[in-house]
């Protein structure tokens, strides 16, 4: 509920129609039904034996364009956050036997993420490059280029930066409670 309510409150009805219009095109269709499709158990097990394999057989030009996705969903900087705030969480909670170690194990927290945030988030859209690969491993280079166009258009990159300043929200609220 927290995620649609930052969705609303950050977009204006304009741009939502601009995105459902794009998400209800042959090709936003195709990939939402792909990118769910992704999270599937029978998906899930085969992506772990058959990604790797993969990613070893795409050419550089397809991988790279897939790290393009990448960027433009500012995935490697949207996963450093959810290990940010589910830490700060874990941190939070062991504090309430000791408030004065939890302040210093948070403390220590942040200043991990100011420092290593950078080579976090770059490690982590390395380690994700087999997972779209595989997703998105049935779509042509001109479909690829045709995502990261929406992505990159403003309406797509401000719809993007919604979601992820609302499950980045929902996820502090929920490391605080």
């Amino acid at each position: 509920a927290s995620v649609r309510r930052e969705l609303a409150s950050s977009l204006t009805a304009e741009e939502v129609g601009k995105v459902l219009a794009w998400l209800d095109s042959d090709l936003g269709a195709r990939i939402t039904a792909l990118e769910g499709r992704s999270g599937e158990p029978d998906q899930m097990a085969l992506r772990k034996t058959e990604a790797p394999k993969l990613l070893a057989e795409t050419p550089p030009a397809r991988v790279e364009q897939i790290r393009g996705l990448l960027r433009a969903f500012h995935w490697g900087e949207s996963m450093a956050s959810m290990l940010f705030h589910t830490s700060e969480g874990i941190t939070r909670g062991l504090s309430v036997e000791d408030p004065a170690a939890g302040a210093k194990a948070l403390a220590q927290l942040e200043a991990t993420m100011e420092s290593k945030g950078a080579a976090m988030t770059e490690m982590l859209e390395l380690e994700s490059l087999p997972t779209f690969v595989f997703i998105y491993r049935n779509l042509t280079e001109p479909e690829l280029a045709g995502y990261q166009a929406f992505l990159e258009s403003p309406v797509g990159r401000r719809f993007n930066a919604a979601t992820l300043a609302a499950i980045d929200k929902a996820m502090a609220e929920a490391a605080e409670s």
